[in-house]
């Protein structure tokens, strides 16, 4: 027990203990903007209890419904700061609307336009801090030897080398422990050299695999199907390295058709209901906040120059 658990590092933690800041985050947050400001959510007078816990009930259940749409991980062995920019905006973005639907749904609670405002730009820039804060600390762990992940690599070709210095990094929470190629007298030399494939399974069984990367060409297709078949009993992630990414270098998107697996070369975010209903529902929050504030502005202005320079109405149709 003791050797596992230092190799997990308690990697089965790691989500939960996201997702409880998460709601830690939430509730303090808003806590404390009811406590600063008083009557927050009210017409005139502070809350009673039945609201007060009608309130807390909308603001953890909206969180939830949020995260069935939108998954923030950052607890991936590879996660960039732009994912998790972009991902924690789509989520705020998200769950300052269906709270609203729910603060609307209660009746009895109201929250200001301009509250809405502060909520969510204050509330977005400590969610990404948080998040932001949490996958340094986690690469940091990784960085001093948990967390890791045992990987070996089949093939020690193009692919092969590229995908090896892209997941040496240690602070990505791989652990490398070597390469299986047929090519003995190319190889034998490299100091990470295991051996034929034909060793790759007793490896696997005496070393604790986590997960293998194919790197082998599609004409080697009885080796692949066979080392598949082998991950797959043995509750061992396997992953192919297609050909194609040594002239493809861009973000692919993987699709099925029927059975057959399509590559496209291009990610289209509107093609997903809920990105389509996020962005919906920012038009016309964004639009309606322009309306109310922007707008009677810019229109007083911009109709006395029209009326004062020519004649006939501000409004043309």
């Amino acid at each position: 027990m003791g050797p596992i658990a230092k190799k997990e590092g308690y990697s089965h933690l790691i989500k939960w203990i996201i997702r409880l800041g998460d709601l830690l985050l939430i509730n303090l947050y808003f806590v404390l903007l009811y406590k600063l400001e008083g009557t927050l959510i009210t017409s005139n007078t502070l809350l009673t209890s039945d609201q007060l816990f009608q309130l807390i009930l909308v603001i953890n259940l909206s969180y939830f419904v949020t995260q069935s749409f939108v998954n923030v991980d950052i607890s991936s062995n590879i996660v960039f700061f732009d994912r998790i920019l972009n991902k924690s905006l789509l989520f705020i973005t998200l769950y300052t609307i269906i709270l609203t639907v729910g603060m609307a749904l209660l009746n009895r609670v109201e929250i200001k336009w301009w509250v809405w405002l502060v909520i969510y730009f204050s509330i977005s820039a400590l969610y990404i801090s948080w998040h932001t804060l949490f996958r340094i600390l986690l690469k940091r762990y990784r960085r001093s030897g948990r967390n890791f992940k045992r990987v070996i690599l089949i093939g020690k070709g193009l692919n092969g080398q590229k995908l090896y210095d892209e997941i040496s990094a240690i602070e990505y929470g791989y652990r490398i422990l070597g390469f299986f190629d047929d090519d003995y007298l190319t190889n034998s030399d490299a100091v990470d050299y295991l051996g034929a494939i034909s060793k790759v399974e007793q490896f696997c069984l005496t070393n604790e695999v986590d997960e293998i990367y194919c790197t082998l060409p599609g004409n080697q297709e009885a080796k692949i199907i066979h080392l598949l078949n082998f991950a797959e009993k043995q509750m061992i992630r396997f992953y192919l390295v297609p050909e194609f990414y040594k002239y493809i270098k861009r973000g692919l998107v993987l699709k099925v058709l029927h059975t057959i697996p399509i590559v496209g070369i291009r990610q289209e975010p509107l093609q997903q209901l809920s990105n389509r209903i996020i962005k919906r529902g920012f038009d016309i929050i964004f639009s309606a906040i322009v309306l109310i504030t922007i707008f009677p502005v810019l229109y007083l202005t911009l109709g006395a120059l029209i009326k004062l320079s020519s004649r006939g109405p501000i409004l043309f149709k």
